[in-house]
Order: C-alpha cells, then structure tokens, then sequence
C-alpha cells in the first residue's frame, strides 16, 4: 500500500468516525476509533496483518517484563550472594595472646662484657608472662655469673631476695629477675611480673 492509499484510508475512516458520532453523539469519539480499529484489524489485508504483529509484539514484551520482574523478586528473596558477603575475621582472646618479647629485661643492663646470647623467649603459664634470656660474659659455662652480676643488680636499684644451687633472685617495684647457672651452657636471665612488691 503505498501513501496515497494509507492517507485515503486514513481520511475515510476519519469521515465515518466523525458520521458516527453525529449519529450517536452520547458516546466519546475514543471509543468508535478503537471500534474502528478493532474492525480494520480483524479484515485480511496488510492492515489487518500489521495491527497482528503489533498485538503479538506487545505480548512478547510484556511477558519478558513480567518475567525480568519475577527473577529480580527471587533474587531479592535469596539475599546477597555469599561471595558478596564479608568474611568475619576470627578474633583471638587475650589470653591467648603471647606478646612479642622484649629485646633487654626491663630495669636491668648487662654490664660491659656481657652480651645476650639469640632471641628470648616468651613464655605464658597462665596469666603471667615469663620472659627468658640466655646471656654470655666471656666464658661458657659460666659458674661465676651470679657473683658477677650481684653488684650489677644492687647498683640499678634491686632487692637481693635469694642465692643458692645455682640460682639468685632479685625483685623492683612489680618485676621479679632471676639468674640461673648452667654447667652444659650460658646462663640463663628469667624475668617475670609480680602483683606483690616484695620478695617471693
């Protein structure tokens, strides 16, 4: 059909819709055009065929749409997938923490000579924190270290609690140190905190 019929047809079908509502003038123009639609679709022809494909056309659209909304629904349903979840972090308690060691004892220096021998090593029976240091003062073993570092002690301020077997105590403030002789190696220096301020 080419554009002189479509306006012919078009101007005719104008002209009955306007007869027809002169005739009938209760009824709304908007709905002898869609009558009129509806008569031209229904005829075979190229109209007819058109109107077909535009009616099948909006089927297929609406149904997409339909089915677009239904799967947006489910997924909202399923809440977010787990690969956009956050993984929680495990969190450790604080006993069972080991704090990472000091490098020196505290409230104590080794006097010149001496030398701290590797790295301490942290140890946590229970909620106290035991420190150990291996040192060396020129010979290993060292049976006179306790001797040595007895002044050493009492001139940077601490208590002698008690020497004996191969071992002596010193306590300040809160911290308690104590040097054990070897006769297979270094001697050791074990440093711990105490709630009480006084000997053990």
């Amino acid at each position: 059909m080419d554009s002189e019929e479509r306006v012919a047809l078009e101007l005719a079908l104008e002209h009955r819709l306007r007869a027809d509502l002169d005739a009938l003038a209760v009824r709304p123009y908007l709905y002898y055009r869609e009558a009129a639609v509806r008569r031209f679709a229904t005829k075979p022809g190229a109209i007819g065929r058109i109107f077909s494909v535009a009616r099948v056309g909006a089927t297929i659209v609406i149904a997409a749409l339909f089915a677009l909304a239904a799967a947006v629904a489910l997924l909202n349903l399923r809440g977010p997938s787990p690969a956009a979840s956050p993984t929680p972090i495990p969190t450790t308690s604080p006993t069972a923490t080991v704090p990472s060691p000091a490098p020196t004892p505290a409230g104590f220096t080794l006097p010149q000579g001496c030398s701290y021998v590797g790295e301490p090593i942290v140890e946590q029976p229970g909620q106290t924190v035991v420190t150990t240091w291996y040192f060396n003062c020129g010979t290993a073993p060292d049976f006179q270290a306790i001797e040595r570092l007895t002044p050493v002690f009492a001139q940077q301020g601490w208590t002698l609690c008690s020497i004996g077997q191969g071992r002596g105590t010193w306590w300040k403030g809160t911290l308690q140190t104590t040097v054990g002789q070897s006769a297979e190696g270094n001697p050791v220096l074990t440093q711990l905190a105490r709630q009480s301020q006084n000997c053990p």
